[in-house]
């Protein structure tokens, strides 16, 4: 990726192949793409700082806009700094933006995304993990939590940490 500006294509031995240009602007700031995905050989998942969701068609270069998909309660939330996408299955993805966890899923040329859950008010979902039983763990800005729909495990950590990434151990 080139901040602000576009993708640079480069093969397997770092030959430059080719740059594709993405939108330069959204809600007239510049837009910042903070992850991306490949969600099959030629699409590329993205999300930006200011919660936009596009899907990048690599063999055409065509840009489709996802954002409607997800409700504007969340997307109205700007500088969602952190963000990652997590593979659930092969047409699925978890992602994060600000306190709220998502769901991305692609069903044949159809993509719907879900809302899962939030975290405390206050808080920020900032990167995503499996434990080696499938456990997710979402990594905040206050701690880490064992995330279960029906009793979420919070561990504090010391300090004022904000937890980036996490490489859990397999134990």
């Amino acid at each position: 990726a080139n901040f602000e500006k576009g993708i640079n294509v480069f093969s397997q031995n770092g030959k430059w192949l080719r740059y594709i240009p993405i939108p330069q602007k959204e809600n007239n700031l510049p837009l910042s793409i903070r992850c991306m995905q490949f969600i099959d050989k030629n699409h590329l998942l993205m999300k930006s700082l200011y919660g936009r969701v596009l899907i990048l068609n690599t063999s055409n270069n065509k840009i489709t806009d996802l954002t409607s998909l997800i409700p504007e309660r969340i997307t109205l939330v700007k500088n969602a700094f952190y963000a990652s996408f997590l593979k659930e299955n092969e047409n699925s993805y978890l992602f994060s933006h600000n306190k709220f966890l998502l769901r991305f899923i692609k069903d044949n040329n159809k993509y719907t995304i879900q809302v899962v859950d939030s975290v405390q008010e206050g808080s920020m979902v900032s990167t995503l993990a499996y434990t080696q039983n499938k456990e997710l763990v979402l990594g905040t800005d206050k701690d880490c939590i064992f995330y279960s729909k029906e009793k979420s495990i919070h561990v504090s950590l010391p300090g004022n940490p904000i937890v980036k990434h996490m490489n859990l151990h397999p134990d």
